[in-house]
């Protein structure tokens, strides 16, 4: 799933759907996409995120496991990627839920 986050409060969220839609579509995502409805200065500070991306991890009984952002640097100044960082944590996830 993912959250458009670009509402600055001008307009409506509505606004933005067809910019959106088509990077979904350039991106090939099928899966579920939204377009969050509060103003994104309101929602960092509500989810206290410096910034975007963003990636919350959640395991299959909807526990938040783990948050990945760069508020604190702690991916170096590059970041985290899907490759080095969030692909291997999903894999332990799913691997803690594989049978003996």
């Amino acid at each position: 799933m993912t959250m458009n986050v670009d509402f600055d409060g001008t307009g409506t969220p509505a606004d933005l759907r067809e910019e959106v839609q088509q990077t979904l579509v350039k991106l090939n995502a099928n899966f579920l996409s939204v377009i969050a409805t509060d103003v994104n200065d309101d929602l960092y500070e509500k989810l206290k995120l410096a910034s975007v991306p963003a990636v919350l991890v959640y395991d299959q009984n909807g526990q938040l496991r783990k948050r990945f952002d760069n508020d604190a640097l702690e991916y170096g100044p590059e970041g985290f990627t899907y490759e080095s960082h969030i692909g291997p944590f999903v894999r332990e996830l799913l691997a803690e839920r594989a049978p003996d």
